[in-house]
């Protein structure tokens, strides 16, 4: 019987977050729009989070910070043939976010046991993108980062 997964403060969840994020494989992503959320140095207020303005957003040129994708971010990063890889096709129903929950519950049920316990005491958005470092780039979340 799994162990009841441990809860994370708010600031370990965000740091967290924060440390899933920061790699090529997302960072490569992003096309910086309104109201997208990015965390910097803003120096001697140290590290500060905020929501992309309309104007900042059209001219981040040379910006220095990090990419914190929300939930529906990751899940737009999906596309129909990588959620088909975990929905056998007698699943497949018509309506595409029904696929994609049904596509990471079959996901998470065929990871290995200490994998199961690391993903539950993840946030939503933490699961979506591990399912998506997995599905795309064959990378598991660890201590040590993305393996």
């Amino acid at each position: 019987m799994p162990r009841k997964p441990t809860r994370l403060t708010k600031e370990e969840v965000i740091n967290t977050y924060t440390a899933m994020c920061d790699c090529p494989e997302i960072q490569g992503l992003w096309e910086p729009k309104e109201g997208d959320r990015i965390r910097h140095n803003s120096g001697p207020e140290g590290i500060t989070e905020q929501y992309l303005s309309k104007e900042l957003a059209t001219r981040i040129d040379g910006f220095h910070g990090l990419w914190l994708p929300r939930q529906e971010d990751i899940q737009e990063m999906l596309r129909p043939e990588d959620i088909s890889r975990h929905v056998p096709h007698t699943f497949i129903n018509t309506h595409p976010d029904w696929n994609k929950l049904k596509a990471i519950w079959l996901w998470f049920e065929i990871q290995p046991p200490d994998y199961q316990e690391r993903l539950m005491t993840m946030k939503a958005r933490q699961f979506w993108l591990a399912f998506y470092m997995h599905t795309i780039h064959n990378k598991r979340w660890t201590d040590e980062g993305w393996v």
